[in-house]
């Protein structure tokens, strides 16, 4: 894709993710599992507890600005990035 680093979202779910996303000066969006979720993700854009579904399933904030999204999709993804860059 030949991005840049400000042009892009690194997605991560772990604390060793978000070291190298942003050694790499990348703004990260993180999705916590059951082994990761008491990790600390400071400089995360967000923290999610799952990637959340259309009309199904929605996520839920655990870190970051409210959103009146529920899942992530375009949309959120444009949200964050121009909050975030």
């Amino acid at each position: 894709m030949n991005l840049k680093a400000n042009q892009a979202i690194a997605f991560e779910d772990s604390h060793n993710g978000i070291v190298s996303s942003s050694d790499a000066n990348l703004k990260t969006l993180i999705t916590v599992n059951e082994y990761t979720k008491t990790h600390q993700f400071d400089g995360a854009m967000a923290v999610l507890d799952h990637l959340g579904e259309p009309n199904n399933k929605p996520f839920t904030m655990l870190s970051g600005e409210h959103t009146e999204h529920s899942y992530v999709g375009i949309d959120y993804l444009q949200e964050l990035y121009a909050k975030n860059y």
